[in-house]
């Protein structure tokens, strides 16, 4: 060969044979086209981003002047002037002033006005306009108050109908031209909707706005073009190179295939190698498990009716190769691994470490057989012992077998004769016992557990209850608590004692919480719609493990964009083992998340660690009595004094204060005596579905 090439290079030419032999022109052309194809479709799906981001800014800057312009409309005011003579009231002139500023402010506002719903029909209010046609298109630029708006854009229905500042997503044309606009509510005092104030950009100034991403697009084309005619070039040049050296890789492929078969046969026996124990001779853990594997495909398939595995520990090894030494202990694992291929003819053996050693069987009845033959083994080893140079060993073994079924893997059969292997080991040297479902059931529960928990996440199985909190002097329902509940497909409740701590363990709880977080959001926005006039939060609880996490409050934050509600209306219950570990970064976490308007109660309260320091540094919000004081009011003195502390210390540090687990009149009546506001528990209510407890809430509005 003329020049040197690298293995890879000479199989990697050899490979574009084919291509070789086409013309080099058409290659080019070839490449010029790809890549001019990608180049424009990159810039496509670029300008079309850049384009919808354009289009969200203009709407977002829409919504803003919108809602700055229904700071300056007075709500009582607006409803005053369309009860009472419209535009001939004394206050319609004034609060169309307001307007008029806003207008003069922003040049590239075209118009601004307010409009309601006057018996389904959607109607002008304020429009400081002037009357007259200013833009010389037949029309008359002013509004006025009371007349019907035949043309109401989507965006303007959905502020009326949701309360709620949205915005066009496209122009929309009129009697007074083409705009696009947006739109946010007006409130009068009593919290209800009167108008909508809107704010109309011109169709040319939006025009304008979005010309940007047309021109990205076309100089995007352009470049790509250009682009694409140079890598057309440089492919030519390149093809150029690599045909003059083609002859040359062929001879360099003849002599690579020769090298191939040399280091075929050198991969089979280092193959070999890693699959065999160095020691004794026989298979290890890789090489073992390999061949296992295919047993169990061929017990699968139906090919093999039956296979067998032991999981073989020696007694008393540690003691003999610590009295001997490592030398003499090497020395009798290789007379046993000798006396164990002698002993079974026919069976895989392999050596996994240590003193454990592993066989298998396959065949006809082969569990009865291997429990028969390892039993024979069993009783030649005591009665022959191991000579390992001068010294004669009385060894025994203690097993573990396992008969596999179809489905099985290599690790299920490992595990269960593990399982096994440690029976026999507890119940005495020299055992033999077979694997049963009852040695392994709280490992396969959990395991159990634990796939039907992923399973039922994925498949929708979790909901929601809510266990109401109550003003113990009024009986209104100031809150609830969401807590998670797991019903699965046969309708079986799985308690949360059992599975919370799995999915805390599977890193589930992560997923799980911010479900629930989201969940109490979107309820939260349900109560303000049903009860406007009440003010009732909902706490959802916090895993330590999901507090942990870095970007836990940027998460939260995420969540809250999507919804709308009072400030206070979600709390996060948090337990006194959540604020142990780093302790300036939970500090500062929970200011972050406060910033958000969002509550934080500790949760059971008194069963923790908690220092006085630490509740001076960490800010709170409340403090959640645990129910196993409640529940010893009456009985246990101490239960007693450490509420009345913790009343008290909730008065010092001003802090709401909930008493968890109430469940007789008389734990009401002496937390009532001790001057505890709030209770929760089963005196009250069960936890139940969002629907019941919104049934709840509507039974206590109509006795109050």
């Amino acid at each position: 060969m003329p020049k040197s090439y690298s293995v890879a290079r000479i199989l990697g030419f050899a490979r574009l044979e084919p291509v070789l032999k086409l013309d080099n022109r058409w290659l080019a052309v070839m490449v010029s086209v790809i890549l001019f194809g990608c180049l424009s479709l990159l810039g496509v799906v670029l300008s079309d981003r850049y384009e919808s981001e354009m289009r969200r800014s203009i709407e977002n800057q829409l919504v803003s002047i919108a809602k700055d312009a229904a700071q300056f409309v007075d709500g009582d005011k607006h409803r005053e002037i369309r009860l009472q003579n419209g535009m001939e009231n004394p206050l319609y002139e004034g609060e169309n002033q307001k307007l008029l500023k806003l207008l003069h402010a922003n040049e590239n506002i075209r118009y601004v006005y307010t409009c309601f719903l006057d018996n389904g029909s959607v109607k002008f209010g304020l429009d400081p306009t002037a009357p007259g046609d200013h833009d010389r298109d037949g029309q008359d630029d002013k509004s006025y108050f009371g007349d019907s708006y035949a043309d109401v854009t989507p965006g303007l229905q959905t502020a009326l109908d949701t309360s709620k500042s949205v915005a066009d997503d496209k122009p929309y044309k009129d009697s007074w031209g083409t705009f696009i606009s947006g739109y946010a509510p007006v409130f009068a005092k009593d919290g209800s909707l009167e108008a909508v104030v809107g704010v109309d950009l011109s169709a040319d100034k939006y025009a304008i706005e979005m010309a940007g991403p047309r021109q990205f697009r076309q100089v995007w084309i352009l470049c790509s073009a250009l682009i694409g005619l140079l890598g057309g070039v440089g492919a030519l040049f390149v093809l150029n190179r690599v045909h003059r050296r083609f002859l040359a890789v062929l001879d360099a492929k003849r002599g690579v295939e020769l090298a191939n078969e040399e280091l075929g046969l050198l991969n089979r026996q280092l193959d070999w190698q890693a699959r065999t124990d160095v020691l004794t001779g026989l298979l290890n853990r890789q090489g073992f498990f390999s061949v296992v594997s295919e047993s169990l495909d061929r017990l699968k398939s139906g090919q093999s009716s039956c296979c067998a595995m032991a999981l073989m520990d020696l007694d008393n090894f540690k003691i003999a190769n610590d009295h001997y030494g490592h030398v003499f202990g090497d020395e009798y694992l290789v007379a046993f691994a000798e006396r164990l291929a002698d002993s079974f003819d026919g069976a895989l053996l392999g050596r996994i470490g240590g003193d454990e050693f592993v066989l298998m069987l396959e065949g006809e009845n082969c569990g009865e057989s291997l429990i028969e033959s390892i039993r024979s083994f069993q009783e030649d080893l005591s009665a022959n012992p191991i000579q390992v140079g001068l010294v004669s060993l009385n060894s025994s073994v203690s097993v573990g077998i396992v008969v596999a079924e179809g489905g099985d893997q290599c690790n299920d059969l490992m595990r269960r004769s593990d399982i096994a292997m440690y029976e026999a080991k507890r119940s005495g040297v020299s055992e033999l016992k077979v694997y049963e479902a009852w040695m392994g059931a709280a490992l396969e529960s959990r395991v159990a557990l634990e796939r039907e928990l992923r399973k039922g996440w994925e498949g929708g199985e979790f909901w929601m209850a809510v266990q109401p909190i109550i003003d113990m002097k009024s009986g209104r329902i100031n809150a609830g608590e969401m807590l998670m509940r797991w019903t699965n497909l046969e309708g079986k409740f799985v308690s949360p004692m059992d599975f919370i701590p799995v999915a805390e363990d599977m890193g589930l709880i992560i997923e799980m919480g911010y479900w629930a977080i989201e969940e109490a959001c979107r309820n939260i926005e349900r109560l303000e719609r049903e009860f406007p006039d009440e003010r009732i939060h909902l706490s959802v609880n916090v895993s330590p493990r999901q507090l942990k996490e870095i970007d836990f409050v940027e998460r939260l934050e995420e969540i809250m964009m999507k919804y709308s509600f009072h400030r206070g209306g979600l709390w996060l219950e948090l337990t006194e083992s959540s604020l142990m570990h780093d302790h300036k970064e939970v500090a500062a976490k929970m200011n972050r998340i406060q910033a958000m308007g969002i509550l934080i109660a500790l949760d059971d309260f008194g069963t923790g660690y908690s220092s006085l320091s630490m509740l001076l540094d960490i800010p709170l919000d409340c403090l959640k009595i645990d129910r196993s004081f409640v529940m010893k009011l009456g009985e246990a003195e101490h239960s007693e004094e450490v509420v009345r502390l913790i009343l008290r210390l909730s008065e010092l540090l001003d802090l709401y204060v909930v008493a968890e687990g109430i469940e007789t009149t008389d734990h009401e009546e002496l937390l009532r005596m001790m001057g505890c506001c709030w209770g929760q528990g089963y005196l009250y209510s069960r936890p139940v579905a969002m629907s019941d407890f919104v049934d709840q809430v509507a039974d206590w509005k109509k006795a109050a």
